[in-house]
């Protein structure tokens, strides 16, 4: 797949593969991150695959947490900017991670 097309996907699909990381992974760290915090997921890869398709509204704030923790994000951008704009998007201008994403006239998944 070409860069132009991951980045017009949804962020949460962008994130892992720009990092390298499988559905499979995330999902077995998010179920890590859970046990950390005492608490118990089921957190699968068809869970995730809904959420980047659009097949089902945005994580509940208790995956939101888990999925900042397993990206390394300040859960206080989570709270602040809200799904899906705390996700931190690869910007292929500057070569860095952030958590601006482009405007929405932008962004094909955003339809």
């Amino acid at each position: 797949m070409h860069a132009s097309q991951r980045l017009q996907q949804h962020p949460l699909t962008h994130v892992p593969y720009q990092r390298g990381w499988s559905m499979e992974w995330l999902a077995r760290e998010l179920c890590t991150a859970a046990r950390r915090r005492g608490m118990i997921f089921a957190s699968s890869q068809d869970r995730i695959y809904k959420w980047e398709s659009g097949r089902v509204g945005a994580p509940d704030a208790d995956y939101q947490m888990l999925l900042a923790d397993v990206f390394g994000i300040d859960q206080d951008a989570v709270e602040i900017l809200g799904w899906p704009w705390w996700l931190p998007v690869f910007d292929t201008r500057t070569n860095s991670a952030h958590t601006a994403l482009a405007p929405p006239s932008e962004r094909s998944w955003w339809s």
